[in-house]
Parts: C-alpha cells; sequence; structure tokens
C-alpha cells in the first residue's frame, strides 16, 4: 500500500494534469493500493474530484483501491454533496485506512 500526500491547499484545474499523470505512475509503477491523505487540501474543485475518480478507476483497472484519509471539513462537504462519499472509501486518518485494507486481505482469506 503506498501513502500519497497532497502537499498543496488547492487541488483545482491547472494542477489536475500533473496529478493524474503522477497517480498513474505510482499506480502501474509501485502499487495499484493507495491511500491519498488530504490533510493539507483546503479546497477541492471539480477537476480535482475528476482527478482522484481518475486514480480510483486506474487503481481498481490495475487490482487495486484508492482510498482517502484525513480530509478537511470543507473537503469532505463537497464529496458528500457530490455524492462522492459512496464512491469513495474515506478515513479519518491513515492509520485507519492502512488497516482496512489489511481487514479486507484478512477476509479474502477466510473467503477461500
Amino acid at each position: 500500500v503506498l501513502i500519497l500526500h497532497i502537499d498543496e491547499k488547492r487541488v483545482s484545474a491547472p494542477l489536475t494534469a500533473e496529478f493524474k499523470k503522477e497517480l498513474l505512475t505510482f499506480i502501474v509503477q509501485q502499487s495499484p493500493n493507495l491511500v491519498v491523505n488530504l490533510n493539507q487540501v483546503q479546497e477541492i474543485d471539480s477537476s480535482g474530484l475528476g482527478a482522484l475518480l481518475f486514480g480510483l478507476r486506474q487503481a481498481k483497472r490495475y487490482g487495486g483501491v484508492l482510498k482517502l484519509a484525513q480530509l478537511q471539513p470543507k473537503v469532505r462537504q463537497l464529496i458528500e454533496i457530490a455524492q462522492l462519499a459512496r464512491v469513495f472509501e474515506i478515513f479519518d486518518n491513515e492509520k485507519q485506512a492502512l488497516r482496512s485494507f489489511t481487514l479486507a486481505d484478512g477476509k479474502q482469506k477466510q473467503a477461500n
């Protein structure tokens, strides 16, 4: 599992092309299982949300999943308004997000 910290206060259109490129590189070259820590992000627009959705689709394409952690209230509210809280797994902190991967692996092993 790879943890990606976004160190921008605002994730918007000017950044999204580079952000999507970086997400794809991490997914393909390092791990399709990602936790994106949005603790520093104060604002995100529709382009930023689109980039996160792109990352989620690519992670799934490569057999993984993209999860979100440490959302600021304004960002969480926007994700909820856009009804993306049903799409993304959202965690209060990285530790919970990482643990969710372990729990999912354990359930898969028990099912087999």
